[in-house]
């Protein structure tokens, strides 16, 4: 409250603060219970979900696990001959070339 009604509220006081309103709290000497390394990113705190943004999204010491970024695909579909019906033989290229590039590990499992 603005106890002495000059437009500022608690000022003085030591409070835990939450600037980015995720509902944790900075890290400080007033607030030594706080857990919230990036107090100024409301993506960034301990359990939080990890979100594909090369940010630490949970606190955990890794970036972006489990995200699977695609750098290059090549598909060549005009390598591929059409589907001919089962005993008939096919005729022309009958293999398709497919390149993969990822730029980070795709997730286990």
């Amino acid at each position: 409250m603005d106890n002495n009604c000059d437009g500022i509220i608690d000022e003085g006081c030591q409070v835990c603060e939450d600037k980015d309103n995720d509902g944790r709290y900075a890290v400080s000497e007033y607030c030594p219970e706080g857990d919230d390394p990036y107090d100024n990113d409301l993506t960034v705190y301990p359990g939080a979900p990890e979100l594909c943004d090369n940010k630490d999204n949970n606190c955990d010491g890794e970036t972006d696990e489990g995200c699977c970024e695609i750098g290059d695909v090549t598909l060549a579909s005009d390598w591929v001959a059409p589907k001919m019906p089962p005993g008939q033989p096919s005729v022309g290229n009958t293999q398709a070339e497919v390149r993969v590039s990822l730029t980070r590990p795709a997730p286990a499992g």
